[in-house]
């Protein structure tokens, strides 16, 4: 019986710290999420479900992270299956799906879930209700490039050029049928090391790129410095060279093979050239970013003029980079995030005014050469017709990849759509034109009341088309546009039954169900965005008797206050002392006033500037409990409170 009772107890104690660690490692997991260590994220996810086969808890942790990284394109209907959970107890549920919607460009989902949040009633950090109004802006200025894409198609580089790694800065030559561009694939150990970039060469034959070799010649670059370029008359392969001050240096292509690398100009090393580059066919002309504007600086009778920004409208406050020019010399292509990007950086072009001497108001270059994500390194060929770019957009196989465009004419297709419920037109139904080797392009319209659209597509191009209302598809199926150029338009109609009831939409403004009080939150949250309240409530800094000298007991707590402050340079707080009702009023407003600016100076004293910290007495002021009571009152009101000032 003894030893019964003995294995009992055992299995209990074996199966309390089973759960316990469990806990710890589903908390631990949560912090990390909401430090948006999404990485991170994922591997705790498999560790947790090696060890814990039937735990789900984490699910909602490990979606999310997927969608916003690995997976982005991927299956909604995981995390959408926890709608009825999450949604109702975690208050950023529709910021995540908005978030995710949005890495989609899914917009008008998007804005659905980003508008529920800020509607939301319940405490918000300043730091995310920023976030959540730029990613709204995000959607407003994205909608009409996408709603209305340019004469452009965009093909990303097969995988064997395109890694799970990244690919960037592509230059050509050979017509464009030769191309080297840089790649961290031969990057070894953890993805958080400082990435080294070596260069690639690729050739085009029977229409299939070869796969790409390493240049090991030129050796290699940090990513700053992985910017190349090429002369195409000379088959010269520029690059950067961070020694004598910044400097170019180039190989040159003869008998198949790439020369090691020789210095372009001595004369150069005076001049300060930067990383993001750009010389010209005649080698006269060196363009190149420094402090995130574009300057110039040109060969004039033997000798390098001093570096100068360019004149004209092209340089703003925010970042110019990758600066390319036209054959001509008279259009110059560069990203920039300045404000009239979609999301991240953009490529612009802007034309050489020769009355003024200077360039002209940039252009945005519109979907698809440009997302809402990161498009950059843009070289276009003599033609000015076709080119590359790199860009970091849904659908890339890793970080970078390199991506194709060409110019392409369109057509207008027109038609009607009818309900064969009612034979009668189908009016306010989405008709959309897929290209089917072009992830992201979608030419598509609402029908008017007379159920007509009319959308120019590109010719010669085989397409899915799908018929929607409210999201939900009425038709599927294919089309092709291959008709001669001198017809004026194709005409296509659509038979589809719209239902009599439409399914009603989710209100997700009245989706969750948890406290929107402003509640207290654990120490390392207090400077995190996604915290659920002001203030941290700080028990366990302890002082002497009747004193407000901190001992070393409270120096743990004390620690993770200062990490709380250093992880976030912009956080400002209140130290509020607060007593319980032994004493006088008086003598208790002053102890508290005292001991929260202990703390101050204690933080201060480890680096904390003085101005991000506020130190106010509240004596017995503002009990958490009532004071009758040792053990559930006034020692709960002896304590320190940590609140956010926004």
């Amino acid at each position: 019986m003894k030893r019964l009772l003995f294995f009992i107890a055992t299995v209990i104690c074996i199966s309390q710290a089973s759960a316990q660690s469990k806990r710890q490692m589903l908390k631990k997991m949560g912090t990390t999420f909401y430090q948006e260590d999404f990485k991170e994220v994922l591997d705790m996810s498999v560790v947790l479900e090696e060890q814990y086969p039937k735990e789900t808890d984490h699910y909602y942790y490990k979606y999310i992270a997927q969608l916003l990284t690995i997976d982005r394109g991927g299956d909604l209907q995981k995390l959408l299956d926890l709608e009825d959970e999450k949604g109702k107890t975690d208050k950023f549920y529709n910021y995540w799906l908005g978030r995710i919607h949005l890495s989609r460009y899914e917009f008008e989902d998007a804005k659905e879930h980003l508008d529920a949040f800020m509607k939301l009633d319940v405490y918000k950090s300043s730091i995310i209700l920023k976030e959540t109004r730029d990613m709204l802006n995000t959607i407003k200025k994205a909608i009409p490039y996408y709603d209305n894409p340019d004469d452009y198609e965009v093909e990303r580089l097969p995988e064997g050029i395109n890694t799970i790694y990244s690919e960037i800065s592509p230059a050509f030559f050979n017509g464009h049928e030769e191309l080297v561009f840089a790649s961290n694939k031969n990057l070894t150990g953890s993805f958080h090391e400082e990435p080294v970039y070596t260069i690639y060469h690729s050739v085009k034959e029977d229409g299939e790129w070869t796969a790409p070799s390493a240049i090991s010649t030129l050796g290699t670059f940090e990513h700053e410095n992985a910017k190349i370029e090429i002369i195409n008359e000379d088959n010269r392969l520029y690059m950067y060279s961070p020694q004598n001050g910044g400097d170019l240096i180039y190989s040159e292509y003869r008998n198949e093979s790439w020369s090691p690398p020789k210095e372009f100009d001595q004369s150069l090393r005076d001049r300060y050239i930067e990383n993001h580059f750009f010389i010209n066919d005649s080698e006269d002309l060196i363009m190149f970013v420094k402090d995130y504007n574009i300057w110039e600086t040109r060969l004039q009778n033997g000798t390098w003029t001093a570096p100068k920004p360019i004149k004209g409208k092209v340089n703003t406050s925010y970042y110019e980079e990758s600066p390319f020019l036209s054959h001509s010399g008279t259009t110059l292509y560069f990203s920039s995030n300045r404000p009239e990007s979609m999301g991240g950086y953009d490529i612009f072009k802007s034309e050489f005014d020769e009355t003024t001497q200077s360039w002209g108001e940039p252009e945005n270059m519109g979907f698809p050469i440009n997302t809402i994500d990161h498009d950059i390194n843009f070289e276009v060929t003599p033609s000015d017709l076709n080119g590359y770019f790199s860009s970091d957009r849904l659908h890339s196989v890793g970080g970078y990849d390199i991506y194709y465009f060409h110019k392409e004419d369109k057509i207008n297709v027109k038609g009607v759509v009818t309900d064969l419920n009612t034979g009668g037109p189908a009016k306010g139904v989405d008709v959309r034109f897929m290209p089917v080797v072009y992830e992201d392009e979608i030419f598509h319209q609402k029908t008017n009341s007379n159920g007509e659209f009319t959308i120019p597509v590109f010719t010669n191009e085989k397409f899915e088309t799908e018929v929607l209302i409210q999201g939900e598809s009425l038709y599927k199926g294919t089309f092709e546009s291959s008709i001669p150029l001198d017809k004026p338009n194709l005409t296509v109609n659509f038979e589809v039954r719209v239902p009599a009831q439409l399914k009603a939409k989710t209100d997700y403004t009245k989706l969750y169900e948890g406290s929107k009080e402003d509640s207290s939150v654990d120490i390392e949250m207090l400077g995190n965005k996604f915290r659920g309240g002001r203030k941290a409530v700080v028990n366990n800094i302890y002082f002497d008797f009747q004193s407000y000298r901190i001992t070393s007991d409270s120096y743990p707590v004390l620690q993770q206050i200062y990490d709380a402050l250093n992880g976030a340079p912009d956080l400002a707080v209140e130290i509020g002392g607060h007593t319980d009702n032994i004493g006088t009023h008086e003598y208790n407003m002053e102890l508290s006033q005292k001991r929260a600016e202990a703390v101050r100076t204690w933080l201060i004293d480890k680096g904390i500037s003085g101005s991000r910290v506020k130190a106010v007495g509240y004596g017995e002021e503002v009990p958490l409990a009532s004071n009758d009571d040792e053990e559930n009152g006034r020692e709960l009101n002896r304590r320190i409170e940590i609140r956010v000032l926004e």
